[in-house]
């Protein structure tokens, strides 16, 4: 039968946390949720990224398919260069294009689903949304202007300078000195977006329902220390007020709704304690694989971090200077030398190799492509802790996990560190350590998120499942009663469900896909996205 689907997305959802809350007795709604239905992992993608994994679930599709491999994309006049990646870059459809024309749909804060698309039912996109231009920010275009007329104070993505004179987009940067207020900023916003949850609820017939709450990841990069501490001990009191809102939040949320409508409860990746960054560029430059300009920096370097102080960045320079001029000059001022080098990291996670024919500068011949591709593979499971230990969980050719016809910027090298021995990993600067313990994180991703599902359809008691976060569109589609698109790669998880099951599959996917054609931020909305990205932690880049 179909069936009305409600996700909760947390951000971030980990086990490991949430056991501990729930051993606190902090979240009793979120526990009971999993004691009458189903738990299990829900493994993230290669790398357990953002927009990377969203995009995952929002198609149930692998990366190699819909050609998101970070939070950014390759400059089209310069494959060293980047710019950020929205919901038009992808390659095949998402949860919006299947049900495009059915009014049942409403999505609220889903990461990378700006721009907004036309849908008949209802939508507010999420993270890489600009402030910029708030029309594009929903469908219809006055959806958050309704929400604010009905008393919803819905934002977005949090953003610390609305309340703090602190610098645009700093919120890891400026923490520490005003964490109470992050923490009620954060409950603000989780409070409203479940508030219009309530709104729509009662005022918008509905078939799937899509939430997502970011204020999870936030806290766990920021208050890991306080929310797990290392000596097992109990989570601080201002953190735990935020987890007892939000699960009397997901209370509330249970009971709305009918018997038999099925609830999922999901999260993009899972957490872990970092501790520190891994200079990736730094580390390929000791080992050969990459050049810095012999005299240290270019000589243009100076005149680089003048103009960012003044606020003119390397994307205000597309502003002022033609696309041409504009990347012939940041190449000046790179501190790499590109032409000499065979290797440098793409996106968290990855590295590129500087191949001939597909690089601006490509050094590297495609003869000698695997060859190097071992070798790097090699030195990075050859890293080893204090203990003789390595401290890589795996490296891998990127041929070799991601299949399809996306385009995009793929490693061809994607590695992650332990969970108990976790790095961030930035590019970092040139002639410094390799580890940098001096970060504003205190907590960052892993592969292992959450999945919990109850309700009508859900198999209540099955424990220790393991999911595909590719496999979250399909269930849910199957669940409505319809069929799985072919184009997934993910599957219907029948050890959740109840019953014998009836799966049908959509092989004509490709009529969802219609004809748009990528559409790449302005100037202005590349600028903020980039700054906040940099804010967050994700972007170490000037």
């Amino acid at each position: 039968m179909a069936r009305r689907v409600f996700m909760l997305g947390l951000d971030g959802g980990s086990w490991n946390v949430l056991d501990h809350l729930f051993s606190q007795g902090v979240m009793p709604n979120l526990a009971r949720l999993c004691r009458e239905g189903v738990r299990g992992v829900l493994e993230s993608t290669t790398p357990p990224v953002t927009p990377v994994a969203w995009t995952s679930l929002m198609t149930g599709a692998n990366p190699g398919k819909h050609g998101i491999f970070a939070f950014r994309k390759a400059h089209p006049d310069n494959s060293y260069l980047a710019m950020p990646v929205n919901r038009m870059d992808m390659k095949v459809p998402t949860i919006f294009d299947y049900y495009r024309t059915d009014p049942g749909l409403i999505s609220l804060n889903l990461p990378m689903s700006f721009p907004a698309t036309e849908i008949a039912g209802l939508m507010v996109t999420g993270m890489m949304t600009p402030q910029a231009d708030s029309a594009q920010a929903s469908h219809p275009s006055d959806l958050l202007d309704r929400m604010a007329q009905a008393g919803v104070d819905y934002v977005i993505d949090p953003k610390l300078e609305e309340t703090r004179d602190i610098e645009p987009g700093d919120i890891f940067g400026g923490w520490k000195e005003a964490p109470d207020e992050i923490l009620a900023r954060l409950g603000r916003i989780t409070a409203a977006r479940m508030q219009a949850v309530r709104y729509f609820q009662e005022h918008h017939p509905w078939k799937v329902f899509v939430c997502v709450v970011v204020g999870t990841d936030r806290i766990q990069h920021m208050f890991w220390d306080e929310l797990l501490p290392e000596n097992g001990g109990p989570t601080s009191d201002r953190v735990k007020r935020y987890y007892a809102e939000l699960d009397a939040e997901i209370g509330t949320l249970m009971e709305s709704l009918d018997p038999e409508d099925a609830l999922l409860v999901v999260s993009d990746h899972g957490f872990v304690k970092t501790h520190g960054s891994f200079q990736t560029n730094e580390w390929l430059r000791q080992q050969g694989w990459l050049k810095r300009r012999e005299v240290g920096r270019s000589p243009l370097y100076p005149l680089k971090i003048f103009l960012n102080k003044l606020g003119i960045t390397r994307e205000k320079l597309g502003v002022i200077l033609s696309s041409a001029q504009s990347s012939k000059l940041q190449m000046k001022a790179s501190h790499i030398d590109w032409a000499g080098s065979e290797a440098f990291l793409c996106g968290p996670f990855a590295i590129r190799i500087n191949l001939k024919g597909r690089e601006t500068l490509g050094r590297v011949d495609p003869g000698e492509f695997d060859a190097l591709t071992d070798r790097i593979i090699a030195a990075l499971l050859d890293i080893k802790d204090a203990d003789g230990v390595p401290m890589i969980a795996e490296a891998v050719k990127g041929a070799d996990i991601y299949h399809g016809e996306g385009e995009g910027q793929p490693g061809d090298i994607v590695f992650t560190f332990r969970d108990d021995l976790n790095y961030t990993v930035y590019a970092g600067e040139l002639g410094g350590d390799i580890f940098d313990h001096d970060i504003s994180k205190q907590g960052d991703h892993r592969v292992d998120g959450i999945f919990a599902a109850w309700g009508g359809g859900i198999a209540p008691g099955a424990r220790d499942l393991r999911l595909s976060i590719c496999d979250i569109l399909p269930t849910m589609m199957h669940l409505n009663g319809r069929p799985v698109p072919a184009v997934c790669d993910g599957r219907v998880a029948l050890e959740a469900l109840d019953g014998p099951q009836d799966i049908r599959v959509e092989d004509d996917w490709r009529q969802y896909l219609g004809d748009a054609k990528a559409v790449n931020y302005s100037q202005s909305q590349e600028d903020e996205i980039n700054a906040r990205l940099r804010a967050l932690g994700y972007l170490d880049d000037d």
